[in-house]
């Protein structure tokens, strides 16, 4: 199909969506997209079976109720769109990007291969019983309800994910990362979770019947997180040695523990260290972590909202699926007890780090260099894209 027909079946497409004169449901089954590039295109209630979408762009769309039966997704991207309640029933799927996408309710079943590029997408009460998903990126999704009985989720990451009341009975979930997810209320009956790693979840509610009891004491002994009242004592130390200037009180110094899961929100930690920690869907939201090290952390699905970072170093940490809205990469002043500015707090360092499907809406870069970071798939808006400046073009460019 040439795009030129494609644009008037979609203009006729939107005039059947507003009940106008000549409009015409958008009906482009088996026909092939291949290469096309376009965006916030009101698709929605398409027919679109086994039409072929082979290297496509079709970037913050509206596919929503969408015939999808038999697509093929191979090499597209379809980050931001929203899908909620479309049917991908047999669609056929390889190397397929849906980052930040809204899939609420969407039929994967009998989909050939399941999308690994779904960070920040959101999932509830998807369909996805003995969906394929070995080795998904779903850190920080909300999977929420969701069907996901006997699916395959061999070493996925779902660190930070939110899985309440999700059925995962039956599931293949031997060495995935789970850290910090919220598992309240799901059922896991008969799971493999062999080689699993699970600290820091919440498990408020869990059903875990049917798993032999050595993986489940191997599982929850693992974690030698702290206790919440021994990360409370830490942190009331460093408020004591942030106010003494050193005196009184001692440095917080998280290195190498395991944070998963966390509640660290609106803590003042200027100056902290977490290097090489596990904050895997810890709750960070509004703290001050100005000049705090995260040299090799892993934040996947974490919270970071509203967060201080200036001068902070993140070099070689994993941010993947987290949560960075508002959050203040530039550089600052330095201002004392006496409101006198004694200094400046340089921009975020983020060499090596790895962003994949982080959320920086509404969030200040200003001056932080980007040039060495693997930088996929990120959700900014305009405050966030303007400020990321002369890396942006190479920021864009970037794809899972």
């Amino acid at each position: 199909m040439e795009k030129t027909e494609f644009s008037d079946l979609v203009k006729r497409h939107s005039g059947y969506l507003f009940g106008r004169d000549g409009g015409m449901r958008l009906d482009v089954a088996g026909a092939q997209l291949d290469g096309f590039e376009v965006s916030d295109l009101n698709l929605s209630g398409g027919l679109f079976q086994r039409t072929s979408f082979i290297s496509a762009a079709f970037l913050s769309c509206d596919f929503s109720l969408a015939d999808m039966r038999g697509v093929v997704l191979i090499d597209a991207d379809l980050s931001g769109s929203s899908l909620r309640s479309a049917d991908l029933r047999g669609a056929q799927m390889h190397q397929v990007c849906l980052m930040h996408c809204d899939l609420r309710e969407v039929n994967f079943t009998g989909t050939q291969e399941t999308p690994t590029a779904l960070l920040g997408a959101n999932l509830d009460n998807v369909r996805f019983a003995r969906g394929k998903a070995s080795g998904a990126r779903l850190a920080g999704c909300s999977l929420r309800d969701a069907d996901l009985s006997e699916a395959e989720f061999e070493n996925a990451n779902l660190a930070g994910a939110d899985l309440s009341g999700a059925k995962l009975d039956g599931a293949n979930l031997r060495g995935a990362y789970l850290n910090g997810a919220r598992l309240c209320g799901a059922s896991l009956s008969g799971c493999d979770l062999r080689g699993a790693q699970i600290a820091g979840a919440n498990t408020a509610g869990a059903k875990f019947d049917g798993i032999v009891q050595d993986e489940w004491n191997r599982i929850f002994a693992q974690s030698s997180a702290l206790t919440a009242s021994e990360v409370q004592w830490i942190a009331t130390q460093h408020a004591q040695w942030l106010e003494t200037a050193g005196k009184k009180g001692e440095r917080a110094v998280f290195d190498r523990m395991k944070l998963a899961g966390a509640k660290l929100q609106w803590l003042d930690l200027r100056g902290a260290r977490f290097e090489e920690a596990d904050l895997s869907g810890a709750l960070l939201r509004g703290a001050n972590l100005r000049s705090a090290s995260f040299f090799k952390a892993r934040l996947d699905g974490a919270d970071l909202s509203e967060v201080d970072l200036a001068g902070a170093n993140l070099s070689y940490a994993t941010i993947a699926g987290t949560i960075m809205a508002g959050a203040r990469l530039s550089e600052a002043e330095l201002i004392d007890d006496g409101g006198k500015v004694i200094g400046k707090a340089p921009a975020t360092k983020v060499l090596g780090a790895e962003m994949l499907g982080t959320d920086f809406t509404q969030a200040d870069l200003t001056g932080v260099d980007l040039s060495s970071a693997t930088v996929i798939g990120i959700k900014t808006d305009a405050k966030a894209a303007t400020t990321i400046g002369q890396w942006g073009d190479a920021v864009r460019r970037q794809r899972p």
